[in-house]
């Protein structure tokens, strides 16, 4: 369950990192996680930029949980994040993630 929960968390926090105002940045991180993941998912961003605090908030949470032994649905949970947001081609930046 934590590999597949794992998968989610750093598609999830790639698609943060590209909101400016969620000061979400680890300078190394995409070199150490991104051989994680399936390529199709390199360029995640949220649906809408705006509503980062609630998915940030769902990302902590769900790792908080997790951690202190709660359960979790692992699939529900990657449905819930996979809805948020979307994988275009290449990445850009918007004036929301500014």
């Amino acid at each position: 369950m934590l590999k597949s929960l794992r998968k989610v968390m750093v598609i999830g926090y790639m698609a943060l990192e590209r909101v400016a105002q969620s000061q979400t940045y680890n300078k190394y991180f995409y070199v150490k996680y991104e051989p994680l993941i399936n390529k199709r998912y390199g360029q995640a961003m949220l649906n809408d930029p705006e509503n980062w605090p609630e998915f940030k908030d769902l990302i902590y949470d769900t790792t908080f949980k997790v951690l202190q032994g709660g359960s979790l649905d692992i699939q529900k949970f990657r449905k819930l994040i996979m809805s948020h947001l979307t994988f275009p081609e290449k990445a850009w930046a918007t004036k929301e993630t500014l």
